[in-house]
């Protein structure tokens, strides 16, 4: 119970009632001596109410221990005791007082004693609502601050961490493109030589058991090609390597092109192979002629692959967006939906069955659909077992006449291809025109050599070996200053002490002007380009047909003949 409060030794003080501060005299047992307007303003309380009045009862936070140690520290050693907004709010609890900002009041106070026998203290209580709140302002803002710096500096660091991701993964996919293309150098250069050699083969052996042996060895290496090729194709999609082009060319002669090609597998299993253009179709359009007759013709290899019986047909039509749509039908055996939902993953089949059946790697479908993608369209089928399969394949055309198109009845003409001769000769063999060409072969594989010099000898041509890239210069160069050019160089662009590449930009630089031809095992997109770039006039890929090689000589024999 908190002592009575008595007067009788009151000392006289005038409390100011003009300040704006709270102001009044209290004793040591809390009781009230003075109390000025202000406080009455504040609290409602009247002056005549407040006198005798023990504040630790009106206002009971002010009994907490803590408070109440630091006031008897006033009474008892004569300090003042200051009691700050930040740390107490109230000196006073006031909830209801409205400021002038309209939050509840914010107090700072200072109690101090008035005598000398410490029996009577000031408390001075000011409001500070509006330094509390700015104080408060400055302190969030600060915090603000800290907290922007340290998300800063955290951005900082994850654009640095992603910095060096990006360089890592950068890096990882040059390692990839040229392990890629190591592989496919690697693997083509051997398998030329077993697929140059069988064809040469071909040719020596006249008994009807030996040459079946001679056929199944280059027919597996062909399947073997395809496999390789099918290979780094996924892998150049998957590294974002493989690019496609946007070339003018006739759609419907691409589309015939793959019927050709298919018509002798057809035929082998009694299949008709028939295609009609639906409706209309561009006569000419933008697209990539290669990436789209490898999606026709995996489509068609497929579709005889899995028909037994009765036919394949290829459609072509416009779809309702002017796409080119063109469907691949067959009478086969058909699929059902969970076989369905697994031909166009890589490496997978409709059953485990059909591989076992069939062969095959499970990666067809699923380059062509990417490829599909990558030519702005895509690749689905609609099937039922027993009931054979249907494929639709769109493609985005790019600029097109609308008033060159070509409809059912329009004949066409199939005998030339939009692609470079080079890639797409395939006309028998014949010596004309090749007869008398001198050949500068550049080549460091000893049975690579023996296979090219042995071909272009069947094709007529004579040919003078070298080993690397500074001997296929001095050679060159040499036999222009005696007057004796070679009419092609053969130039492989792998080879020891100087390649392909620098030798013929060596040549390029020192005023050679003859007929450069690239041979190059590596066929990612982009390779042919690099050659050209090096200064050669074409290009050929390895393994190499004999059929090609001869057409390449006809052609720049013919070029340098007048």
């Amino acid at each position: 119970m908190i002592p009575a409060t008595t007067t009788s030794t009151v000392p006289s003080t005038d409390v100011a009632d003009i300040v704006p501060w709270g102001l009044c005299i209290i004793d040591r047992n809390l009781g009230v001596v003075q109390w000025n307007r202000t406080l009455e303003r504040w609290t409602e309380i009247l002056r005549h109410e407040a006198i005798g009045m023990n504040l630790g009862i009106r206002f009971p936070q002010l009994t907490s221990s803590i408070i109440r140690e630091r006031l008897a520290n006033v009474f008892d050693m004569g300090h003042a005791a200051v009691f700050s907004a930040g740390l107490h709010k109230q000196f006073l609890s006031i909830p209801d007082f409205p400021t002038a900002s309209g939050q509840q009041m914010m107090q700072r106070a200072v109690v101090r004693p008035i005598d000398d026998n410490r029996q009577f203290a000031l408390v001075m209580i000011e409001d500070v609502t509006s330094q509390y709140h700015q104080v408060n302002q400055v302190n969030q803002l600060k915090k603000e601050e800290s907290r922007l710096q340290k998300s800063e500096a955290k951005l900082r660091t994850n654009q640095q961490e992603l910095r060096q991701a990006k360089q890592v993964a950068e890096k990882a996919l040059r390692a990839k493109g040229q392990f890629i293309s190591n592989m496919s150098h690697e693997i083509r250069t051997p398998l030329s030589a077993i697929m140059g050699f069988t064809e040469l083969l071909t040719d020596a052996v006249f008994d009807s058991e030996t040459l079946r042996t001679v056929s199944t060895i280059q027919r597996n290496g062909e399947h073997l090609l395809t496999i390789v090729n099918d290979i780094l194709d996924l892998s150049k999609i998957e590294a974002g390597m493989l690019v496609v082009e946007k070339l003018d060319c006739s759609p419907h002669k691409v589309i015939q092109e793959a019927v050709a090609l298919m018509r002798g597998p057809a035929a082998a299993k009694g299949l008709s192979l028939d295609s009609k253009i639906v409706g209309e179709i561009p006569a000419r359009a933008e697209t990539d002629p290669t990436r789209l007759r490898q999606i026709v013709l995996n489509l068609l290899s497929n579709a005889i692959k899995f028909t037994a019986s009765g036919s394949v047909r290829v459609t072509a039509e416009m779809d309702e967006t002017r796409r080119l749509l063109i469907r691949v039908l067959d009478t086969g055996r058909g699929m059902n939906s969970s076989q369905i939902a697994r031909i166009f993953k890589p490496f997978e089949q409709a059953d485990s069955s059909m591989a076992r059946e069939f062969g095959g790697t499970g990666l067809g479908l699923s380059i062509s659909q990417e490829l599909a993608h990558m030519l702005g369209g895509s690749l689905s089928v609609e099937s039922e077992p027993g009931r054979g399969s249907s494929f639709h394949l769109t493609t985005s055309l790019g600029r097109f006449d609308p008033e060159k198109m070509l409809h059912e009845s329009c004949p066409v003409d199939t005998t030339s291809s939009d692609t470079d001769a080079v890639e797409n000769a395939a006309e028998p063999e014949n010596c004309d025109g090749t007869s008398g060409c001198r050949v500068l072969l550049a080549e460091d594989t000893r049975c690579m050599q023996y296979l090219i010099v042995r071909m272009c000898e069947k094709s007529g041509a004579t040919v003078v070996c070298v080993d690397d890239g500074v001997s296929a210069y001095e050679k060159a160069t040499q036999a222009q200053v005696d007057g004796e050019s070679f009419d092609v160089i053969l130039m492989d662009m792998q080879m020891p002490i100087c390649d392909g590449y620098s030798a013929t930009r060596k040549l390029r630089n020192n005023g050679y002007h003859g007929i450069i031809v690239a041979l190059t095992a590596h066929a990612q997109m982009g390779d042919r380009e690099k050659c050209i770039d090096a200064g050669c006039d074409d290009y050929m890929t390895k393994p190499i047909d004999r059929r090609v090689l001869t057409s390449v000589l006809q052609k720049y024999a013919a070029v340098t003949s007048q």
